[in-house]
């Protein structure tokens, strides 16, 4: 017997909910009717390894006599808010091996009254988000799939007329719960009053060594550290500015983590980058992490000053080259960058024997561009697109077991051992110096520059939540190529 093809047989699994909505026009006014389904709460719906959880049953459940109707014409901002018809549902991995699911939304076509007319799903319009989370881990991450988009604008499939919402990978153990909210568009035509929106949700998934489908970035690079042994995951501790993180990182001489954003079939050295690795970031303080992609310049850009002093925010460095000419430069792929908080901390005095460039190692550096501690009240922390590495991406770029070693009594080792080596480069890491910050010395270890001093400079950035791989496995030739 062909166990494989068993299990992939058994595992595929369909679960529908469906949303039943209708928008009637009551003194004026839109309100909503909803067809009456018996269906208890918590339901669940397993097949094979894949198990769909429907925690508040498969019905969004309003009241038409409520002002607080969700499925009418409104903002962005409210639908996306509150005010929209929220759906939540869950989908967990119990088996033991990742499975590729899709999460699909079409008409219910058995459901719309004789002679009704469907809501065109240009005027409907939803945001996805999800939160994976893994049991046997500390692993978490908030992602933004679609965000105040019209269902209009989701891929067409041939068959049914359903659309994806979106396309990725779950592990074993992992749990995905997926947030959905509707409304309508908030310049809607009147004449929409009295057509019908009954939608139905599908989750299918399947395992199959062979697919070779399209999924969110950071989803695809977590799946394939469970085998890759040039992707490790790190477990950080909470520091001042940041709280208790898992993050993927790249290591070793030469990993496969090329990245190409530019068009051409042969990928230029100018359009070549490098994934640093899977790191959860803020937009800004107090806001939730969502687990990105960083990238880093696989070349350098024209050697460069840093600036008058170490203030990264204020520097020419920052204003007219990275988030200037730089990212003026990248024409459509900037819509792929998202703004992320950058530290800015640095050591509270290079006289402390912690925290001199003799004495760093990997976790100390990591702790201290993250502290509070910066030079004559300048900003702890930065909202940008583009940044540069931290010391600390270089320091752990020989992995794990190198975390709590000197780097500088290990420079030999990062010469050898470490794909991120480049020359004497500036880093985003801070010290207790106003003229000076911390770069990555030629002989490979971290030292301290004059800010006036022209180095490396390899702009880096973090990647939108919702980039997705389109094609390549990351190998010189073959570049992942993204697509959002």
């Amino acid at each position: 017997m062909n166990y494989k093809k068993v299990f992939k047989r058994e595992t595929k699994v369909i679960a529908m909910a469906v949303i039943c909505m209708a928008i009637v026009l009551i003194g004026g006014s839109y309100a909503l009717f909803f067809k009456v389904n018996q269906n208890s709460n918590n339901q669940v719906v397993e097949a094979g390894a894949l198990v769909i959880r429907y925690d508040n049953g498969n019905v969004i459940t309003v009241n038409e006599d409520d002002d607080s109707n969700c499925l009418i014409p409104m903002s962005d901002e409210e639908g996306a808010g509150n005010s929209g018809c929220k759906f939540t549902l869950s989908v967990h991995n119990t088996g033991t091996l990742p499975m590729n699911y899709q999460l699909l939304i079409y008409d219910d076509q058995a459901s719309i009254p004789s002679g009704g007319t469907f809501t065109n799903h240009n005027y409907i319009k939803h945001s996805l988000s999800k939160k994976v989370s893994n049991k046997n881990t500390s692993d978490e991450a908030n992602i933004v799939i679609n965000d105040k988009k019209t269902l209009g604008s989701i891929t067409e499939l041939n068959q049914d007329s359903k659309k994806v919402l979106e396309t990725s990978m779950i592990n074993p153990n992992e749990t995905v719960e997926f947030t959905l909210k509707l409304w309508i568009e908030e310049n809607a035509p009147v004449d929409i009053i009295g057509q019908y929106v009954y939608l139905k949700l599908d989750v299918s998934g399947e395992v199959d060594d062979n697919a070779q489908i399209s999924s969110v970035f950071s989803d695809y690079l977590v799946s394939i550290a469970q085998t890759n042994s040039s992707i490790e995951r790190f477990e950080q501790v909470a520091t001042q500015q940041t709280k208790e993180l898992v993050e993927y990182r790249y290591v070793g001489n030469q990993p496969q983590n090329y990245v190409c954003l530019g068009s051409e079939e042969d990928c230029d050295a100018n359009h070549l980058y490098r994934i640093i690795g899977v790191l959860p970031t803020q937009n800004a303080e107090n806001e939730s992490y969502n687990r990105r992609v960083k990238l880093v310049k696989d070349t350098s850009l024209e050697t460069q000053a840093f600036g008058e002093n170490n203030n990264f925010v204020t520097s020419s460095l920052n204003t007219a080259v990275l988030n200037g000419s730089y990212l003026t430069s990248l024409g459509e792929y900037a819509n792929y960058i998202d703004s992320a908080l950058w530290y800015l901390g640095g050591s509270s005095t290079d006289a402390d024997a912690a925290t001199s460039a003799n004495n760093l190692t990997s976790d100390l550096l990591y702790a201290s561009e993250r502290s509070s501690s910066v030079f004559s009240e300048q900003p702890i922390n930065y909202v940008g697109k583009i940044g540069l590495m931290y010391g600390s991406d270089y320091a752990y770029s020989i992995g794990t077991r190198y975390r709590t070693n000197k780097i500088y009594d290990n420079r030999q080792v990062y010469l050898e051992n470490s794909w991120l080596k480049e020359g004497n480069e500036w880093t985003l890491s801070g010290s207790s110096s106003a003229n000076e910050m911390r770069y990555i010395h030629s002989e490979g270890y971290i030292n301290n520059g004059v800010a006036t001093n022209s180095m490396e400079v390899r702009p880096a950035f973090y990647l939108k939540a919702n980039v997705k791989k389109i094609s390549g496995n990351g190998t010189l030739d073959q570049p992942y190529r993204l697509g959002l």
